[in-house]
């Protein structure tokens, strides 16, 4: 299969330090496990949907996503 160009890639990262009364987006506080699950099954369907894949950008977004550690991110991103 040939490589398939886009111009960008979002990720939703819904975890948060807290929960805060006023947002409307879909969050989760953050949980070791919850988050490792949660990257586990981003990285399986990654691998169904982006195969051959190349985002020019790439967003990482949603409540706190520095909640996520370094080591997923490279994991994600590769």
């Amino acid at each position: 299969m040939s490589d398939r160009t886009v111009q960008s890639l979002y990720v939703h990262v819904p975890f948060c330090a807290r929960k805060c009364s006023y947002c409307a987006f879909y969050s989760e506080a953050s949980n070791g496990d919850v988050i490792n699950q949660y990257i586990a099954a981003l990285l399986k369907e990654m691998d169904l949907i982006t195969e051959n894949l190349l985002a020019k950008i790439i967003f990482s977004c949603g409540d706190t996503p520095s909640i996520v550690s370094r080591r997923p991110w490279e994991f994600i991103l590769k």
